[in-house]
């Protein structure tokens, strides 16, 4: 019975922590001026007056070796938001973000067949979001109190799923063919779980392109990056090692600061060290493709 209670345990916290560690995000901005062939600075930017509504596509497939027993679980994940602009002080963008819907399905062993993911605690809530001129997050507001339960009894804050949407812009001046390397961390409180992302991110600008009617800069990325995690769950300490790569691919109208498509692609390979009242190791891996598209501009 005991390892019955423990396996269930360790597949909700598998759950809950690859849809953090395997959606690829990064954040930046500027004034765009030039051009893609002879150099561009670029930035992100939220228009007054407008609503930038944004759906979230995240398709997960994550597999866990136990006992001698493979078990695969299979997720999708599916988010509606709103961004409008309430703020620009100095040169932070102060944005309010809305949940306007949301909607799983899940697959796999030990999980209730009759009960559903439960998001009546997000939808038509708000927080808000300040921007740096590079895009980068300097402060949530709201997020911590919005929370939903993708695996039934297990809340997940809202915080760490529908931020860090973005991929950064370089500071410098680039043009067509220019490439250049980034970083990024991402710190979460997840479950009772204190977990660090890190990647390495090479980006290239490729080409001019339409992307749905945009006038767009496509550019496309390759990223390497370690996931750690560690706390205590049912009892039992958790820790948690991974190794993650993957690439994206997006479209940026450089004449509005806007993403219009972004398509991430990642795979992680690692294992979860369980010690206390049962003590193994669990070889755990997975593979995410997370799309975020710009739904209209309102």
């Amino acid at each position: 019975m005991k390892i019955t209670e423990k396996s269930r345990m360790l597949l909700k916290f598998a759950l809950v922590i690859t849809a953090f560690a395997l959606i690829a995000g990064c954040s930046s901005t500027k004034t765009m001026t030039g051009s893609p062939e002879k150099g561009l600075n670029l930035s992100y930017r939220f228009p007054a007056g407008k609503t930038l509504v944004y759906k979230i596509s995240t398709n997960n497939n994550q597999t866990m070796e136990m006992m001698g027993n493979t078990r695969e679980t299979e997720y999708n994940v599916s988010t509606v938001l709103s961004m409008q602009l309430t703020e620009k002080k100095q040169n932070d963008y102060i944005v309010k973000i809305t949940i306007d819907s949301m909607y799983a399905s899940l697959k796999g062993p030990m999980l209730p067949a009759s009960k559903k993911p439960d998001f009546s605690g997000v939808l038509g809530k708000s927080f808000t979001v300040v921007y740096s001129p590079e895009g980068k997050e300097k402060e949530t507001i709201g997020a911590d109190s919005i929370f939903f339960s993708l695996v039934p009894g297990q809340k997940q804050n809202i915080k760490g799923f529908v931020t860090h949407l973005f991929t950064s812009l370089p500071k410098e001046k680039i043009k067509l063919g220019s490439a250049w390397k980034d970083s990024t961390t991402r710190v979460i409180e997840q479950g009772g779980m204190d977990i660090t992302i890190n990647t390495q991110n090479e980006n290239t600008l490729e080409s001019v392109d339409k992307h749905n009617g945009y006038d767009c800069l496509k550019i496309k990325t390759t990223f390497t990056g370690t996931l750690d995690g560690s706390g205590e769950n049912s009892g039992a300490q958790l820790t948690m090692e991974s190794d993650i790569e993957g690439e994206s691919l997006w479209y940026f109208d450089y004449k509005a600061g806007v993403l219009v498509y972004l398509k991430t692609s990642s795979l992680s390979e690692g294992s979860i060290v369980v010690t206390g009242p049962a003590n193994m190791t669990i070889p755990i891996s997975g593979e995410t493709e997370n799309i975020v598209e710009l739904v209209e501009i309102k």
